[in-house]
């Protein structure tokens, strides 16, 4: 669904900029939505790009100007780009130091959420109250590099291979945020590329806000968390492989699961440190 609505709109604002000087309006085949004004930006990009996309082929903008800002390719990343877990631990259970912020007075509680995953081994968990300060977790599963990833402001999630083009690739948000069009957004929670979740909730929808941008270490591509997707650089329009993942209670977890792992929160998981050194 979330392929043939990309394909589709972006053909659509082709031929729309290609016949705006005629005064030619209103193109059938795709529902058209108002997207709020651009914010612009002058810098270069952390890609290296002077413009946002790959926008050449075809005469196409690039997905990142379909949304909002349609400059976000032309930001560099901020100084406050977030510590992603790079070397994540796993227990059965949290031990009593946890940072109190991560739960009920640094426990797990059964109430709080998880996404699981059941493809290895042994069943594991992500707590949702880690990813909420963290975002993103690189690890590895069943033989690949995973991705595991949640906005806190979109309250979404989003399970994947790192395997992109034949290479594993080392991703990290940006700390840049970016709205794609509600129409994609509902696309890619229909196709369960996304997922609704909060700490405490499974069964809330994702919200089509400012989205957690990632970009890849290897190409300097900048990526959609919510669509899974590269909205621009040398992999642009590539799409993240989903993983089979679900969300649970941590008490229904375990009890289904009862040899399950279940990420550490930091320290015992180990972040990026050049997280310290973007803060400067």
């Amino acid at each position: 669904m979330l392929d043939a609505l990309l394909e589709c709109r972006m053909k659509r604002r082709a031929l729309l900029r290609a016949t705006a000087a005629l005064g030619v309006g209103g193109l059938a085949g795709c529902v058209e939505l108002d997207l709020a004004s651009p914010l612009g930006g002058s810098e270069r990009t952390a890609t290296g790009r002077e413009s946002p996309g790959n926008a050449s082929a075809e005469g196409y903008p690039s997905l990142a100007e379909t949304g909002f800002p349609p400059t976000v390719c032309e930001e560099s990343t901020r100084p406050w780009a977030l510590l992603e877990i790079d070397d994540p631990a796993f227990g059965d259970d949290w031990p009593a130091d946890v940072d109190p912020r991560y739960g009920d007075d640094g426990r797990l509680g059964d109430d709080q959420v998880v996404i699981g995953i059941t493809d290895g081994e042994r069943p594991r968990a992500y707590p949702v109250s880690a990813l909420w300060y963290h975002e993103v977790v690189e690890d590895e599963y069943a033989g690949e590099g995973l991705l595991v990833t949640y906005c806190s402001i979109c309250r979404s999630g989003m399970v994947a291979s790192r395997e992109v083009a034949g290479e594993t690739r080392t991703f990290r948000a940006t700390g840049l945020l970016w709205r794609p069009e509600d129409v994609f957004a509902a696309a890619a929670e229909a196709d369960d590329r996304s997922f609704g979740a909060t700490v405490n909730d499974t069964d809330v929808g994702v919200r089509n806000s400012g989205n957690l941008v990632l970009v890849d270490r290897e190409s300097g591509s900048y990526w959609s968390q919510l669509l899974a997707r590269a909205i621009c650089g040398p992999l642009e329009n590539e799409a993240l492989s989903i993983r089979p993942s679900s969300l649970a209670r941590w008490g229904d977890w375990r009890r289904d699961h009862p040899g399950t792992d279940v990420l550490l929160p930091p320290p015992h998981s180990g972040v990026d440190e050049t997280g310290e050194e973007r803060r400067e």
